[in-house]
């Protein structure tokens, strides 16, 4: 085997230089140009993983392989869709919608590219009826889907409202409702296109549409919450009251928000009569919110509520010091706060002077305030004004039902049970939820009081039976209508070959599922890499996948792609370590989040289940010197005598061993029969490739050992490419030698900054900038 080692060196030695006149890149073949295409994107891609040193220059250089790639083929959609995120970075819009126009040429369905290309094709109409005319443009392109087309039309009603052609922004919603009958902003602009405001009914029938849209999204579920529960309908309301705190706690809602998701979810337990369960839910909550002065005072109400008098003492001794700052003699008060501080000591405390003083003290800064007079007319009463208490809270009864409590139990204890009952009766208007409507219906049971229905509770009742049953079951369990499965693409590769992973997203359920930003989840995954070689590198959240996903994925439809996770540091890893069996094991983080520098999944009910990939060792070791000559007479046969796509492999191969010989050398690596696999064989190699007869190969050679240990020797090489005849070798030369800061690198990038080609000239510049 020896000889054949030696016979292929000499070979090698004899392959003839590929200098030559220059001209435009010419791969030849479509083959040929769509792997020197897909090789760009690629080390584009990984580039972008990559920090420190390794990225000098980084958004020049990957702009440049890219414009590279996009040369050579068009019609990739890897390229167009990483062209249109990195110019949008660079806030060149325009070329950033033509790169997202390209995509949408190929996946149209991708919903959410399609309306990434709406955004950034806007900011170039400089008025409103230049943007009316993109946007019926993209109404009526029929690459789009549907739903892309809905949202272009719903954006265009946007503009007609403004300029008050309301007969055309009513048409313009119709259209869109008719290519996506749940698009969100069509339903709120159609909603508000009337004179009249919308009554509860219709509002609650068109929060449940924005819910069959959006079902994962707390506002979503917590606005049908509020509306129903608004509404008296407390049993039903618990249903997404539940759901919406289930989700905000898998989002992490701001604190400030989470309060007040949590007080409307206690209320509702109260108002279904749930006093004991409320205790056990919100029990733990409330030391987690130690301020909250709504929560503690419902925590009163619920320990009163259940017959813990004791409980509900200790609650108002929480509250007491909660105001306690308020009560400081250098303390600013706003009118609300001094009417805050009436209504504990009126309420909880039952210090009626101290109440009197702080609700005069509101009064006279905002006396026309409804809480300011409520906590103003209820200590009056407490403190005997009663002629002022009635006059003041009998003008609120049919704002407020604590108004109307209050009164009637004044009426109450004076004997004018007619009076009475007229109060509760005008107090039970549209307010159906909260401390005031509990104590006022109390009362109107204990003193046999009929109060008329609440009087849009039939209407909403049946535009909830509208609410397919599907919607809030694939809301709370999201695994049941979809699955995501991660597999390898290939489950055992040869060193050179791409490690690359299969996303597929399935609707398992038998209605169509919403997804996207506003969805069920949206159609993004992080890809996490463990590899485990002479040690453990773990690479959690390496690179984020997005699938091409539309807004609507019919029942038993699927959406996949294949993506690579040899990028960045886990590319450096694997290149590096040819003679080692390498497994890789990729993880799946779906629809991430962020929240205090952490990612974490938005439907953390869905389990993927991890792929293993097996990179194989160039060679058995266990076989001896034998299997290393054999390996390197293999890598010689496929450049003599394999297809491109074998001669592009054996390249990487090529620099993989030659990173390996470096790494063995700095001791980073254990050298591995060193006699067979020296580095004057790998340079004469390396000289092969570089010299091949196809672009691809000797572009593919140079991107090779970017992640090798550059001598002398093997640069010296590189000399004839210097004047190679395609623009692909001679951009990859410099970004290789240049990045790496070679010595003489300055000379070539002056050189190279007079390049014919634009893109070479642009790498050149990228490469310019100071360590």
């Amino acid at each position: 085997m020896r000889a054949l080692v030696l016979l292929s060196v000499t070979w090698l030695a004899g392959v003839a230089p590929a200098a030559g006149p220059r001209t435009q890149p010419d791969p030849g073949r479509s083959e040929a140009r769509a792997l020197l295409a897909g090789s760009l994107a690629h080390q584009a891609r990984s580039l972008g993983h990559l920090r420190g040193q390794d990225a000098r220059g980084r958004a020049g250089r990957v702009l440049a392989m890219l414009r590279l790639a996009e040369r050579l083929r068009g019609d990739i959609p890897q390229v167009n869709r990483q062209l249109a995120a990195l110019y949008e970075e660079l806030a060149d819009l325009e070329k950033a919608a033509a790169a997202a126009r390209r995509y949408v040429r190929v996946r149209g369905d991708d919903y959410a590219m399609g309306v990434r290309l709406i955004r950034l094709a806007e900011p170039a109409a400089e008025t409103a009826d230049d943007r009316a005319a993109l946007l019926k443009g993209f109404v009526a392109d029929e690459h789009l889907s549907a739903a892309v087309r809905a949202f272009a039309s719903a954006k265009l009603a946007g503009i007609y409202r403004g300029q008050g052609e309301k007969r055309k922004a009513l048409a313009a919603c119709e259209q869109a409702l008719a290519l996506d009958p749940l698009q969100p902003a069509a339903l709120r602009w159609q909603a508000g296109a009337g004179e009249e405001k919308l009554g509860p009914a219709a509002e609650l029938r068109l929060a449940l549409a924005r819910f069959r849209a959006d079902p994962r999204g707390v506002s979503a579920s917590w606005e049908v919450a509020r509306l129903l529960q608004a509404a008296g309908l407390a049993t039903e309301a618990l249903s997404f009251h539940r759901l919406a705190h289930r989700l905000s706690q898998i989002k992490r809602l701001p604190d400030a928000d989470m309060e007040k998701l949590l007080v409307d979810y206690f209320n509702a337990m109260l108002d279904a009569g749930q006093a004991d369960e409320a205790v056990k839910v919100f029990e733990p909550m409330t030391k987690g919110y130690a301020r909250s002065r709504g929560l503690h005072a419902l925590m009163v109400e619920a320990y009163r509520a259940v017959g813990n008098v004791n409980r509900a003492k200790a609650e108002i001794d929480v509250l007491r010091q909660i105001y306690a700052p308020l009560e400081a003699a250098d303390a600013d008060r706003s009118p609300r706060e001094s009417a805050e501080l009436a209504w504990f000591y009126t309420i909880f405390a039952g210090d009626a002077g101290k109440a009197r003083q702080y609700a005069l003290e509101a009064a006279r800064a905002a006396g026309e305030d409804p809480g300011v007079r409520l906590a103003l007319g209820a200590s009056s009463l407490k403190t005997g004004k009663a002629d002022e208490g009635v006059r003041t809270l009998a003008a609120l009864v049919e704002e407020d039902p604590y108004a109307a409590a209050i009164l009637a139990e004044h009426y109450l204890a004076a004997g004018k049970d007619d009076a009475a009952r007229a109060a509760l009766k005008r107090g039970a208007g549209e307010l159906r939820s909260g401390p005031g409507w509990r104590r006022l219906e109390a009362l109107a049971k204990a003193h046999k009081v009929s109060l008329p229905p609440a009087p849009h509770a039939g209407g909403m009742r049946e535009a909830l039976a509208g609410l397919p049953a599907h919607v809030l079951d694939m809301a709370r369990s999201p695994e049941r209508a979809v699955r995501l499965s991660l597999a390898a693409a290939t489950a055992r590769v040869r060193p050179g070959e791409p490690v690359a992973v299969t996303l597929e997203l399935e609707n398992i359920s038998a209605h169509r599922v919403p997804l996207g930003a506003s969805g069920l989840l949206n159609p993004v995954v992080y890809l996490g890499v463990s590899i485990e070689a002479d040690e453990k590198i773990n690479l959690p959240h390496l690179t984020p996948v997005p699938l091409p996903a539309p807004r609507y994925l019919a029942a038993g439809a699927k959406v996949r792609v294949t993506a690579r996770v040899d990028v960045g540091a886990a590319e450096r890893a694997l290149r590096t370590r040819p003679l080692q069996q390498v497994t890789v094991t990729v993880s799946a983080l779906p629809d991430p989040l962020e929240h205090a520098g952490r990612l974490f999944s938005s439907v953390p009910e869905l389990k993927v289940a991890p792929a293993v990939v097996t990179r194989e060792a160039l060679f058995d070791a266990a076989r001896g010197k034998v299997a290393a000559e054999h390996a390197l007479g293999y890598i010689v046969r496929d450049l003599k005598r394999g297809d491109l796509r074998a001669r592009l492999r054996a390249a990487r191969q090529t620099g993989g061993l030659y990173a390996h010989v470096g790494r063995a050398a700095t001791q980073r690596a254990e050298a591995v029969f060193p006699e067979v696999i020296t580095r004057p064989v790998l340079l004469s190699m390396t000289r092969a490739f570089l010299r091949a007869d196809a672009a691809a190969v000797r572009a593919e050679m140079l991107a090779a050992l970017r992640h090798a240990d550059l001598d002398d020797r093997v640069i010296g090489l590189m000399g004839p490419l210097i004047e190679d005849r395609d623009a692909a070798v001679r951009l990859r030369l410099i970004d290789l030698l240049a990045a790496k800061r070679t010595s003489g690198h300055e000379t070539l990038l002056d050189y190279f900054a007079r390049d014919d080609d634009p893109l070479v000239r642009q790498i050149a510049a990228a490469l310019r900038a100071p360590d």
